[in-house]
């Protein structure tokens, strides 16, 4: 689609919001090949993954650009590093009617900062 027209146009496909042709092959050959390496790249972005430092990795429910499943898969890239996974349930919400997702909680989620935050102070 993205090839066709020269863009994704997820706003009226309800996927992912409008972006770039590039992003969506990218995208698509990460899904494709499961390994990450934009186009013409001359870094082997899945040994700098293997050989990681500490990482946090933040899921959060109801995330349709980052499920859990694709986090996981994500922290399986990094199998020497100390790994801190937390996950925020449905019911880490500001209010009912705004369910945090894959842009809101930057927005929205104090306590997702909070324990950034504090992950960040005792691992730099």
């Amino acid at each position: 689609m993205a090839g066709a027209v020269g863009y994704w146009p997820g706003d009226r496909l309800r996927f992912a919001g409008r972006q770039s042709a590039i992003l969506m092959r990218d995208w698509a050959r990460i899904c494709r090949t499961r390994r990450f390496g934009p186009a013409g790249a001359d870094l082997d972005y899945e040994a700098l993954l293997a050989a990681a430092g500490p990482v946090l990795a933040v899921s959060v429910a109801g995330d349709r650009l980052a499920p859990v499943p694709a986090v996981d898969l994500l922290c399986a890239k990094v199998p020497a590093a100390p790994l801190t996974r937390h996950h925020h349930g449905p019911d880490a919400t500001l209010t009912p009617d705004r369910p945090l997702d894959h842009f809101r909680w930057v927005r929205d989620s104090g306590a997702i900062a909070d324990r950034i935050r504090a992950w960040s102070d005792t691992h730099h």
